[in-house]
């Protein structure tokens, strides 16, 4: 099997999800490594926990956070088996590094998670605080942030971008 792993952080409202959205249609259009696939961790995540019977509710954060990161942990380990035995030339995963909740950072992403997946390359996405906010003010989950709280987040989400990036040597790592 040889692809590539290629992670992408950014917080909530960075538009991260929009980039890969973008990035899948351009390579479908013009034929550019059509064996690639673009995913979600959540939407892993959600596969993972209704395999095992957990329902995680709509407000994800507000889960238990030890049974959260199980769950997180396994959805990275089940990517391997999930494209087993197909040949793709990139798996893009798309995923917090953090979460601003509750006036705290709670972990998107750890050591542990990165060991089992492994990216060869991670992308950080980042995006003005009013562009965020007008994207955010549209979530319930997030309507409550003000810029001193995006703020905040971006800056926790950048540093532990450069954390996770610095950790380990054969990573290459962009921010876009």
């Amino acid at each position: 099997m040889s692809f590539r792993n290629i992670l992408c952080t950014g917080i909530s409202g960075s538009g991260r999800k929009e980039l890969l959205n973008n990035l899948e249609s351009m390579c479908m259009e013009t034929g550019i490594n059509v064996n690639n696939v673009f995913c979600d961790i959540g939407d892993i995540m959600e596969d993972v926990a209704r395999k095992s019977d957990i329902t995680l509710k709509a407000q994800t954060l507000n889960c238990n956070l030890n049974q959260l990161a199980r769950i997180r942990y396994d959805a990275f380990k089940s990517i391997p088996n999930v494209y087993a035995g197909k040949s793709y030339s990139n798996v893009v995963v798309g995923a917090h590094a953090t979460f601003r909740y509750r006036d705290s950072l709670v972990a998107g992403l750890t050591f542990k998670d990165l060991s089992v997946f492994k990216p060869d390359v991670v992308i950080h996405v980042i995006n003005d605080m009013e562009v965020i906010k007008e994207k955010l003010s549209a979530e319930p989950q997030w309507r409550g942030l003000d810029f001193f709280d995006i703020g905040i987040w971006l800056d926790e989400e950048m540093h532990t971008y450069r954390y996770l990036v610095r950790r380990r040597d054969a990573y290459r790592a962009f921010i876009c």
